[in-house]
């Protein structure tokens, strides 16, 4: 049997191209420059990386999220060309993603291309390409957010009798099961390492990849109990570092995997963002847009026993409340039978949308990451300029101010045309996008002040950020990384290859 050893420097059956090296690609979700340095000393594996290799730090997409910068690292195309920007909200899942579009990937990822130039693959886990589609190798994927079991190509692969969890996690962490849904994570993530070096030294391959993305949900919910810095710090007795502790799992996890890799392979680790504390402030934009008159919904003394309206202060009373007694756990449970909760969230019950002309977009969830969407038909039928608008609500968020620092809230605000590359997709961008100071978050909830606590910041403490990291090691760690993004991991996979 052919394995990856013996690949080196083999012609591609149906061409002319020579293959450079076997090369095995590991994607860690949520992978954080920053914490590697200053956990270096703490990872033997990733100080010998950083060290022997070459690294750098890669940029994510906009907004910096798994399914766009996955999507985008599979394909190499731009979140504007391939449309995939929607989000994971982790305190409803189970409400998320109903279907997966695949098409996106299929045919069009870094594998397929090797596959279509005849070289031997094998995928494991790969983010969204679910279920798996036939490939020149092996392509096991698991379900994400929706209901199926474990997807393998081709049918009669000869797999381990034990085969971990793959894909993604549905359910939430409470206080309860704090410690088991760690251990869970944990668990799973070593079995994953185990089963990838079962499949590499078993099944023949010139490219391998392989995608954890347990670490990611570990930072969302146990975030807090890492960050002594973090305002809703809480001392967990049992483990005073949680995310320490998955990095040295994953550092011992991949140094397993690469001391079994055959000499002179090539080897590829990335991720697709960063991901720090995640905001401890909210400002409630669309509150900023009603103020304006730019927003629609009820006012005045009638509108106070509006149903919409109590139903929309009661919503804002029980985030408070659960926040102010740490009963979050409770309101999260309660929260799964109430029915359109995610239009209750956005606050469609009580905005009108007819009567509308600037509303902030959901399209990146809680983070500093948000858009604003023109009504332009209500803007002409209020014989409103289109670009007067534009500017107005630049001007708006460009002097909103935080009291309690006194400080602007906006690092930049732009229209969509000037803040992603011109694509087939770019229209699924809002109209306007903008990036807040790192510890706020969009809210789409009115009748509030302007500015906030983060009151679900106890339940997802960690948050993304735009830088992940890339490393580069064995016979590939003499390409040039200049300023990389993830847009150009597609196009390295295909030329660490030599397709």
């Amino acid at each position: 049997m052919r394995r990856g050893s013996d690949a080196l420097g083999g012609e591609i059956r149906d061409g002319a191209q020579t293959l450079m090296t076997a090369l095995c690609v590991i994607g860690i979700d949520a992978l954080d420059p920053d914490l590697l340095q200053v956990w270096r000393h703490d990872l033997p594996t990733f100080d010998r990386l950083m060290t022997e290799g070459r690294w750098a730090r890669l940029q994510s997409t906009f907004p910096p999220d798994s399914i766009p910068a996955w999507t985008t690292i599979y394909t190499g195309l731009d979140p504007s060309e391939h449309g995939g920007l929607e989000y994971v909200n982790y305190l409803d899942v189970k409400q998320g993603l109903r279907q997966l579009d695949n098409s996106r990937l299929r045919g069009r990822t870094f594998w397929d291309r090797a596959s279509a130039a005849g070289l031997k693959v094998l995928v494991l886990n790969p983010f969204m390409a679910y279920p798996a589609w036939p490939v020149n190798g092996a392509m096991i994927s698991g379900p994400v957010f929706v209901d199926g079991t474990i997807s393998v190509e081709p049918n009669d692969l000869q797999l381990p009798d034990q085969i971990p969890e793959l894909g993604g996690m549905v359910d939430l962490p409470t206080r309860r099961t704090r410690e088991s849904f760690y251990e869970r994570c944990a668990r799973v993530t070593e079995e994953q390492g185990v089963f990838f070096r079962t499949m590499l030294a078993n099944q023949e391959w010139d490219l391998a990849y392989v995608l954890f993305l347990t670490l990611d949900r570990v930072k969302h919910f146990y975030w807090r109990f890492e960050d002594r810095d973090d305002p809703c710090f809480e001392r967990w007795e049992s483990r005073s570092h949680p995310i320490r502790d998955f990095y040295r799992l994953l550092d011992r996890i991949l140094g397993g995997i690469l001391a079994e890799l055959p000499s002179g392979v090539s080897y590829l680790v990335l991720s697709d963002h960063g991901h720090k504390r995640r905001c401890t402030r909210l400002f409630y934009v669309n509150e900023l847009l009603r103020r304006a008159d730019l927003l629609s919904a009820p006012t005045g003394l009638l509108s106070l026993l509006a149903p919409n309206v109590l139903l929309e202060r009661a919503k804002n009373l029980a985030l408070d409340l659960a926040f102010a007694i740490r009963g979050e756990d409770l309101l999260t449970a309660v929260a799964q039978f109430v029915p359109n909760r995610k239009a209750l969230k956005r606050g469609d019950h009580v905005i009108g949308l007819s009567g509308t002309v600037a509303r902030t977009s959901s399209f990146a969830g809680v983070n500093p990451f948000g858009g604003i969407v023109i009504n332009d038909h209500e803007a002409a039928r209020r014989s409103l300029d289109r670009e007067a608008v534009l500017n107005r609500v630049i001007a708006l968020m460009q002097n909103a101010i935080d009291p309690s620092t006194a400080r602007p809230v906006v690092r930049w605000i732009k229209r969509r045309e000037e803040a992603v590359p011109k694509g087939a997709r770019q229209a699924a961008y809002p109209d306007l996008l903008f990036e807040l100071e790192p510890d706020y978050g969009v809210s789409w909830a009115i009748y509030r002040p302007l500015f906030g606590p983060n009151v679900t910041h106890r339940k997802i403490s960690g948050g993304h950020t735009r830088e992940g990291v890339i490393i580069l090691g064995g016979s590939g760690r003499e390409t040039e990384l200049s300023r990389p993004a993830v847009g150009d991991v597609h196009s390295l996979v295909l030329d660490l290859l030599g397709v």
